[in-house]
């Protein structure tokens, strides 16, 4: 159990894809934690985010419907203050099916946003209006 914070990095570290997943924990308010510890032992952002969705997808067959966003996919996604996965970052909207769901009525989302998606080519950078 003691090891358990560094095998999202060994695993990542050896190639083995992973899911990461809030079952087993007594409270899934504990998973924000849990994550962050792993991170730091290792564990990077991008294969956290791959964790979190790509890997999911493709380990429950449905990565032709969700897990990334292209053309043709459901649009799932987030709109943070900053980068997901520091601490002070804020969740904006909340986007699934391309569906708002505002998170932070008082913050203005309006606007133009640099994404980055982290492809099998390489990074996509785009424009996203909003």
């Amino acid at each position: 159990w003691e090891m358990a914070p560094s095998n999202p990095a060994a695993f990542e570290k050896a190639g083995i894809p992973f899911c990461l997943t809030t079952a087993d924990l007594p409270s899934t308010k504990m998973f924000w934690t849990h994550l962050q510890k792993a991170m730091l032992y290792g564990l990077s952002a991008e294969e956290a985010l791959k964790a979190l969705t790509a890997t999911p997808a493709a380990t429950l067959g449905i990565d032709n419907l969700v897990g990334s966003l292209q053309e043709g996919k459901l649009a799932n996604f987030l709109i943070t203050s900053g980068p997901i996965f520091d601490s002070k970052t804020e969740i904006l909207d909340n986007y699934i099916q391309g569906h708002q769901y505002e998170i932070n009525p008082d913050a203005s989302t309006a606007g133009s946003y640099r994404v980055t998606i982290l492809t099998a080519k390489g990074d996509e950078n785009y424009t996203l209006e909003v």
